[in-house]
């Protein structure tokens, strides 16, 4: 049922299931019939930060975004960094962060852990506008 690809074509299925407990997620190593029932999300996040913020304030803030992934379960990924579109459309949103998460599941408990709400505040207080200074945009993978 596995194909060739990295990084689990060598393990028998039953430790890729349990390596990989998303059905999505295994989807992406299994055979083209395969039927998963969930996805991975990507939560990217958009930001207008305070001009007044210096550059260490600002990786100070990502790096608490970043080590969420050590106390929440099912973060898979953090990126984050300035906008490098030459478009000029990114409407003030100057910085910006993108968490993947292994399952909506996954998001919604991400969304209310005292973890993420206390890092939440501290974004918020550091955008132009606060709640208005951000803008959150979540899709499947």
């Amino acid at each position: 049922m596995l194909l060739n690809t990295l990084p689990f074509a060598s393990l028998p299925e039953r430790n890729v299931r349990e390596l990989v407990p998303c059905p999505a997620v295994l989807s992406l190593y299994a055979a083209p019939d395969f039927q998963g029932d969930c996805f991975m999300i990507l939560h990217c996040v958009f930001l207008r930060l305070k001009s007044a913020l210096t550059q260490d304030e600002k990786t100070a803030l990502f790096d608490s975004v970043v080590a969420l992934q050590k106390v929440i379960p099912g973060i898979v990924d953090v990126k984050y960094g300035p906008n490098v579109s030459p478009e000029g459309l990114h409407g003030g949103f100057a910085d910006g962060f993108a968490v993947t998460f292994e399952s909506v599941e996954a998001r919604d408990a991400y969304l209310i852990h005292p973890e993420h709400v206390a890092v939440g505040e501290r974004i918020v207080s550091s955008t132009d506008g606060g709640l208005a200074g951000l803008m959150v945009f979540d899709f499947n993978l």
